[in-house]
């Protein structure tokens, strides 16, 4: 009896290997990323033979990935964060996923960096249908040091680059294969640069600079419509706003220096006439400096779409992914005198006394 107990032991326990699932160890799922869109995929506007900064390691050294296999609901990456560090890796190896050959397909999402907040959620059953929110987006007043142009706003402590991966299908005949993400930015971006008229000889110094009402706390969702490439309309903004500081220039030279680079809500900013305080009938987006020559202090207020050149009925947008570079030169016109001399006529003719 013992001895035909410890076969039938045996039988039990080969049954649990007859068709194994064939994954191979070596076999994780890999990732590569590339970075879309000018917010910060750009070349260096100082230098035109830099190559374009398309890999997001440039950006963010962390995202996030979803991912499922066969139907929407059978998730194998939930969140899960993965971190560059010469190559992109997980960044807990208990999370490291396998491919499942007995899948037909996978379907994979991503969202960078690797914050709190990103939700994917699910529009219907359909695998390829699903999308990203975030919520209470706040952008703060923080800006870069450098006065020169920053190839990557990563050093930003406060304000995070939000960046969304379009999905990626795969099939069987791919698995084994790094899976590919191609982001795109999803914030909107303002470059100011300052310089003297070449002609003026004087000392000019920025004392003050600010971009002054801009919302700067809105919900994002990917599942509104884009009418027009880099379109505003899947932010939902709030009533707040806030205002962006940039660098004083103790010596401001002709050459252009960068004085504010900062992420900025997708939104349009409407033409309106601003006071010379700043005030409006109804407040709006507006841009305020001060400078002086040869210590003369001056200051100036311009609505920020009359600052880019737009007239009454205009407006400029802040799209998602886009970059918006105002460019300001100050110059000024010295004030000069005109006098004439003529004889003094010592009579009273003509000037009605008698």
């Amino acid at each position: 009896m013992l001895a035909a107990a410890a076969l039938m032991f045996a039988a039990c326990a080969e049954t649990d290997f007859v068709n194994p699932v064939p994954v191979n160890e070596g076999e994780a799922i890999g990732f590569e990323t590339f970075a879309n869109l000018p917010t910060k995929a750009t070349t260096n506007p100082e230098n035109s033979t830099v190559t374009t900064f398309n890999d997001l390691s440039t950006h963010h050294k962390t995202f996030k990935v979803w991912g499922y296999k066969n139907v929407a609901t059978d998730y194998v990456f939930d969140g899960v964060v993965i971190t560059h560090d010469g190559s992109w890796n997980y960044q807990n190896a208990s999370d490291k996923k396998y491919w499942d050959k007995a899948a037909t397909t996978y379907e994979f999402y991503a969202a960078a960096p690797n914050i709190a907040g990103w939700e994917l959620q699910e529009k219907t059953a359909a695998q390829d249908d699903n999308y990203f929110t975030i919520d209470n987006v706040e952008l703060k007043d923080e800006t870069l040091a450098s006065t020169s142009f920053v190839e990557s706003l990563a050093g930003l402590t406060s304000n995070k680059d939000l960046m969304i991966a379009n999905p990626n299908s795969v099939d069987q005949g791919e698995f084994g294969n790094n899976v590919q993400f191609e982001f795109y930015h999803i914030l909107s971006r303002l470059n100011i640069t300052v310089k003297k008229e070449s002609t003026l000889t004087d000392d000019v110094v920025l004392t003050y600079i600010s971009v002054k009402d801009l919302l700067n706390i809105a919900n994002f969702d990917e599942s509104k419509t884009i009418t027009t490439a880099g379109s505003t309309e899947r932010w939902t903004k709030t009533a707040n706003k806030g205002n962006l500081t940039g660098n004083a220039l103790a010596e401001v030279s002709d050459e252009a220096k960068h004085v504010l680079q900062s992420l900025v809500i997708p939104q349009n900013v409407a033409y309106q006439k601003v006071n010379r305080d700043g005030s409006t009938v109804e407040t709006a987006p507006y841009l305020y400096i001060e400078y002086t020559i040869n210590g003369e202090p001056f200051n100036a207020t311009y609505n920020l779409a009359n600052a880019f050149g737009l007239i009454a009925d205009g407006n400029i947008p802040f799209n998602e992914g886009w970059q918006n570079n105002l460019n300001i030169t100050i110059d000024a016109a010295e004030i000069k005198f005109a006098a004439n001399a003529f004889v003094w006529d010592s009579s009273n003719e003509g000037l009605g006394i008698e």
